[in-house]
């Protein structure tokens, strides 16, 4: 019986998943073309998620000290999106953050932010951050437990000049 539950152990171990596992994690630089037009950065990540959109739920992408709404799709045949996923699929997250100049009359920069900031307590954010020391950090839930992802890198894109 002891060598039983040993070996289920042992296979239990290396048949685990990640709930989330990153493909790729990229951003571009987007750059107006109209005086006070700011600058607009978007964050992609593509990931392969071993649990469905009904007990895992994507919140939100820290970067530079501000967490950022995402939008989360699954591509399907013939372009189309959708923001149901089932296990093993890969999905895309998008974020964006649009930073405007101090110039003339614009007095500050205007950033996306999360809508309900509070969702998250500070102790939970710095414990985040004292765990996770790269460029970004992606938080979700499990059957509405908080987790977090950490993103090492984002590879950075060729940046795009708009007229």
């Amino acid at each position: 019986m002891k060598t039983i539950s040993i070996i289920l152990i042992f296979l239990s171990f290396f048949c685990w998943k990640p709930p989330i596992e990153i493909i790729e994690a990229n951003s571009q630089k987007w750059y107006s073309g109209v005086a006070d037009g700011g600058i607009n950065t978007r964050y992609s990540l593509t990931l392969i998620v071993n649990k469905s959109s009904d007990k895992l739920k994507i919140k939100g992408l820290y970067i530079d000290n501000e967490i950022l709404d995402v939008q989360v799709y699954r591509k399907q045949e013939k372009s189309s999106f959708t923001s149901d996923f089932g296990k093993g699929d890969t999905i895309i997250v998008k974020a964006s953050r649009t930073e405007i100049p101090n110039h003339s009359n614009r007095k500050k920069t205007e950033k996306s932010k999360f809508p309900a900031n509070n969702i998250y307590s500070d102790e939970f954010i710095e414990k985040a951050l004292q765990k996770c020391n790269g460029e970004g950090i992606l938080f979700f839930s499990i059957k509405g437990k908080e987790k977090v992802l950490c993103i090492d890198k984002f590879k950075k894109l060729k940046n795009k000049y708009m007229p």
